[in-house]
């Protein structure tokens, strides 16, 4: 009698974050293209014309810098023509953060967990209204919101049968959180900060990301707390930080919820648009 192939074990800790940096290192050429801004952007020798240059090798990258620096959100729709440009107005970070969702090869949506750029762009959007109130640096905010699911994509594509069955069980009542913990031995949110350290993203915005999921405090760094509030007010994450908690540690009064939540819909619509390449 033949006997049944087992599936192999999925790699966990720190064999998973090491299987998916070989992966992303063993890219097509456009995606290799984005990881070299990532780096780019790490030499603080570097200046507005070098990172344009290296986006600009990469039509997709540059498309999506073009999309976003022209969005309502930024306020100059239309006047941004070149990639230059775009990087003044976006920023290191935010550039930082467009090329490394271009070098994961996540675009548009058929490679990624349902509702990803809406998740992106409110999360992004709302980090970045709150940032101020917590003392945070706005950008460095936005791109924790912009990344913070980052994980759930990552994993997927390393192994999309058994994400999509984590998914469907906890479509019955069951919690992705644990369920990852025990697949993978990390979470999502753990695993996407060990890959952007790895990629050398500042170390409060890694942090932000890995623990949004926390209990929030008052004691937290200023990005955490920016992020968990904003993951609060848009309300998408079932497994989030306590609502109530996240907004107090983010100094949002429960008066002001239903007015930052217009004002958070109103910017991310369009950047949601500009995104989803």
């Amino acid at each position: 009698m033949t006997a049944l192939a087992v599936a192999p074990e999925p790699p966990t800790g720190r064999s998973l974050v090491a299987a998916l940096m070989e992966e992303l290192e063993q890219l097509p050429a456009s995606q290799a293209i984005a990881l070299r801004v990532v780096q780019v952007v790490d030499d603080p020798a570097t200046g507005a014309a070098d990172v344009a240059k290296a986006a600009g090798a990469d039509p997709s990258l540059t498309a999506r810098m073009l999309r976003v620096a022209n969005s309502a959100y930024y306020g100059l729709s239309g006047r941004v023509g070149t990639p230059a440009f775009a990087v003044t107005v976006l920023g290191f970070q935010t550039v930082r953060s467009l090329a490394a969702l271009s070098a994961t090869g996540l675009v548009g949506t058929d490679s990624l967990p349902e509702n990803f750029w809406d998740r992106a762009a409110s999360v992004a959007s709302a980090a970045s209204l709150l940032a101020r109130r917590v003392g945070a640096d706005p950008p460095e905010a936005f791109c924790a919101g912009l990344l913070h699911d980052l994980g759930t994509a990552l994993l997927r594509r390393q192994d999309p049968v058994l994400y999509d069955g984590l998914l469907a069980r906890v479509a019955g009542g069951e919690r992705m959180l644990r369920l990852e913990e025990v697949t993978y031995g990390g979470t999502h949110a753990s695993l996407c900060a060990d890959v952007l350290t790895a990629w050398h993203f500042p170390r409060e915005l890694c942090d932000a990301v890995g623990r949004h999921h926390d209990v929030p405090a008052p004691s937290a760094p200023p990005v955490r707390r920016a992020l968990q509030a904003a993951v609060a007010l848009v309300g998408t994450d079932d497994e989030g930080p306590d609502p109530t908690a996240a907004l107090a540690a983010g100094f949002v009064r429960q008066d002001e919820v239903a007015e930052l939540s217009r004002q958070v819909a109103e910017a991310a619509e369009p950047l949601r648009a500009a995104l989803a390449l």
